[in-house]
Order: C-alpha cells, then structure tokens, then sequence
C-alpha cells in the first residue's frame, strides 16, 4: 500500500511518499519506507531526495539514507 502527498514552502516542493511494508505477525519489526523529494517550486527540478524507514511500534527512523545529490 502507498500514498503520495506534496505542499508548497517558499521556493521549494516537497513531496513525501510513503510505502507500507506488512510482515507477518511472528516477526515483531514492522516498518513504514519513506521517500521525501525537495523540490523547486518554479522548475519543478529536485534538489533533495531521502530515503527513511520508520518503525511502527515506536515511530524511530531504523535507516536514513540521502540519495541525490
């Protein structure tokens, strides 16, 4: 399952999305993959990209990786 969301700030767009990872009930890891894209407003060109895992139980970022540039 994924959603997609993105909003204005200043000269910059950001759009985050999000991917849900279900595991079975025997493991007791679940984790949420995010991707947050920066972007230009105007030229619609991306500045930043973050990868991110989040845990559900206790919301804690597991891995966070910048990807561009």
């Amino acid at each position: 399952m994924a959603f997609k969301t993105s909003w204005i700030e200043g000269d910059k767009t950001i759009v985050v999305k999000l991917r849900f990872q279900p595991v079975p009930l025997w493991i007791s890891v679940e984790k949420m993959s995010i991707v947050v894209e920066i972007r230009d407003s105007k030229t619609n060109e991306i500045r930043e990209v973050w990868h991110l895992h989040m845990r559900y139980e206790d919301g804690k970022i597991t891995h966070r990786d910048r990807k561009y540039p």
